[in-house]
């Protein structure tokens, strides 16, 4: 059974006690989680090995994870293998122009996430890309910058499109992919690769729309991190004594017209390292069949040493400087249980409130069929989220035409 393989490959045995099973399900939330969705065996033991294994992990995974930078904002560290500096995640499907117009291209099979990127890289007219999970890659033009031939050998396909123009601003079907707008190149120079990857930070808006109702989506931009504190001109100050290395160095967002710059580091007193991986991460995790989310998760650490740099623009630049503690925010180990989805639902946080619904849904042994349709699905259910009940929610996921 699941649970004896789980066992059996944590506890290094063939054969594994009942009492010495239990007492590992008991202290591993992973082993668990993998249990309750009930998780392919290769996979399951896969995720158990890693964790069994203790092995060496980038100090700077410590920081994977979701973190709530202020009341309104939430922060998503993390490592993905390309690099995806010069590119901002839009969506699954495929891209849109803000007309909701398909722009035109050409497509490719089986190439890798790195060449697809290339490809687009490659051209001043691409408006960008997208890479869909069986590893086809489509790129996309304006509408008078559509090449008539094949702009490279390993792209095939043409594309006529129906005119879109300017930059992509949203999806649509078909949803088996996933679609990157090509932003100012500014920011290559800014990303910082480890010795497995790229860091990133995606800022989330608590109740899913930014200040001034400008829009659903997510701010995204390289991470600069370091082992020593940078002095920065502007900044509020050394970090408190309470806070240790590696930093996370001046990432900025804007809430409204007030411009925020966070610095963020590890408590100094910690426990000794603890890692978790997340079995169902593929559900929900937009970069995980890039590459992305490399990192184990030190789910011990709860809280985070930040300072944040506010400038509010619309009054002659006035400055703020707030320091405290950022609070972890786990839907993605969340059981999927009342108390899971209570822990969710006390979080307040829309994306939360999704990752959690995708989760069931793939528990359930189901897909999501249409992105748009769940969409509307989420927002009605954010909406009535005080009063939810887990029944409630599993009682509209499962019946709900969105998913299959």
């Amino acid at each position: 059974s699941l649970r004896v393989v789980l066992g059996a490959a944590a506890l290094g045995t063939a054969a594994v006690g009942e009492a010495q099973l239990q007492r590992f399900l008991s202290e591993n939330a992973i082993a668990r989680t993998a249990a309750a969705v009930n998780a392919s065996a290769p996979t399951a033991v896969a995720v158990v090995d890693r964790i069994a294994a203790n092995q060496d992990v980038d100090p700077g995974c410590a920081f994977a994870g979701f973190w709530e930078v202020t009341p309104e904002i939430v922060a998503r560290i993390w490592k993905v293998s390309p690099d995806l500096a010069g590119y901002q995640h839009v969506g699954r499907g495929s891209c849109r122009d803000g007309g909701s117009r398909i722009y035109g291209g050409w497509s490719g099979e089986s190439m890798s996430f790195d060449v697809c990127k290339a490809l687009c890289d490659s051209s001043d007219t691409c408006v960008g890309m997208e890479y869909a999970f069986d590893g086809a890659c489509t790129v996309r033009y304006d509408v008078e910058d559509v090449p008539e031939d094949p702009p490279a050998p390993g792209l095939r396909t043409f594309i006529d499109g129906d005119d879109a123009t300017g930059d992509v601003a949203g999806t649509a079907a078909p949803w088996d992919r996933t679609c990157y707008k090509k932003v100012l190149m500014m920011e290559s120079s800014q990303s910082q690769a480890s010795s497995s990857g790229h860091w990133r930070i995606m800022f989330y808006p608590r109740s899913g729309e930014w200040s001034l109702g400008v829009d659903r989506a997510t701010r995204e931009a390289p991470l600069v991190m370091t082992e020593v504190q940078l002095r920065e001109e502007g900044k509020c100050g050394a970090m408190e004594m309470s806070a240790k290395g590696p930093f996370v160095q001046g990432a900025t967002v804007w809430w409204g017209t007030e411009e925020l710059t966070i610095w963020a580091s590890m408590p100094a007193e910690r426990p000794s390292s603890s890692w978790e991986s997340v079995a169902d991460q593929s559900v929900w995790d937009i970069s995980y069949h890039i590459g992305g989310a490399s990192c184990p998760l030190r789910k011990d650490i709860t809280g985070l040493p930040i300072q944040v740099l506010g400038v509010q623009h619309a009054v002659w630049g006035l400055r703020s400087c707030r320091t405290g503690v950022s609070r972890r925010l786990a839907p993605e180990m969340a059981p999927l249980t009342e108390q899971g989805w209570a822990q969710v639902v006390a979080d307040r946080w829309f994306f939360g409130v999704e990752v959690f619904a995708r989760r069931f849904v793939a528990g359930e042994g189901k897909t999501i069929a249409d992105e748009a349709c769940f969409q509307t699905l989420m927002l009605n259910i954010w909406e009535a989220l005080p009063s939810t009940q887990m029944g409630s929610l599993a009682s509209q996921l499962s019946g709900s035409r969105c998913v299959q």
